[in-house]
């Protein structure tokens, strides 16, 4: 009896240990997916473990090595095509040789191809920017860039649901998984971003550069998100 109340005492103790050194594994994964020989050995002699250790610690949380390992790899390559990174770049970067094998697998596991993935971040991000924009710098109704900035945002929301209606439901899930939040209100106190023109820079090139600058700005920490903005201002109502 005595025995069998030591083992219970001591069993959410070692469970807890074992989800851990999951965690971080998982960690390590994580911060070394472009490495494509990495075994559980390196990883079990970084965390200072037996490989039979880790593997129990793996059992215990329902995985194994490889499962997590493929899970590191997809859920950087999903993070790297959300910033509009082209594929050939995010291949070798989890751990893939060739962009060709890279989206082979990524056809496999989501049914859909990186680049229209990419393109569907893409569009989805776009509009969260314009409705930022929008918030911001608000026009008159009926105005001439009132409409241009109406149709363009109609064009973005068609083209998105296209693609996103062609995509099978693990793909659909996978962009949920890397959506970005909407971040709203720029102070108006605050300097935008300087649009200044230099000589020899054609306009694609100008707009791409302040483009960048405002999704630099965009998505900085200092500023409130909308939903928590609106959490509050419910609260004072």
């Amino acid at each position: 009896m005595r025995d069998q109340q030591s083992a219970v005492r001591h069993r959410p103790r070692t469970i807890q240990d074992r989800t851990d050194l999951t965690e971080r594994a998982r960690e390590i994964l994580q911060e070394r997916t472009s490495s494509p020989s990495l075994t559980i050995g390196e990883v079990a002699a970084e965390l200072d473990v037996s490989v039979r250790t880790l593997q129990r610690a793996f059992d215990a949380c329902g995985t194994d090595y490889s499962r997590e390992r493929a899970d590191a790899r997809w859920a950087a390559a999903l993070r790297l095509l959300s910033k509009e990174y082209t594929v050939a770049w995010v291949a070798p970067w989890c751990g893939y040789r060739s962009a060709s094998h890279f989206t082979k697998a990524f056809s496999n596991r989501y049914g859909t191809t990186p680049g229209r993935f990419r393109l569907a971040a893409k569009i989805e991000h776009r509009l969260i920017q314009r409705r930022f924009i929008d918030a911001v710098r608000p026009v008159p109704t009926r105005s001439p860039e009132y409409f241009r900035r109406h149709k363009r945002y109609n064009e973005d929301v068609r083209a998105l649901q296209r693609l996103v209606r062609e995509m099978p439901l693990a793909a659909q899930e996978a962009l949920a998984q890397v959506r970005r939040p909407e971040r709203v209100v720029y102070g108006r106190d605050k300097p935008w971003p300087r649009r200044v023109s230099t000589p020899g820079r054609s306009r694609a090139e100008f707009d791409e550069q302040y483009s960048r600058e405002l999704e630099a700005l965009y998505w900085s920490q200092e500023y409130a998100s909308l939903e928590q903005e609106t959490r509050l201002a419910s609260l004072g109502d």
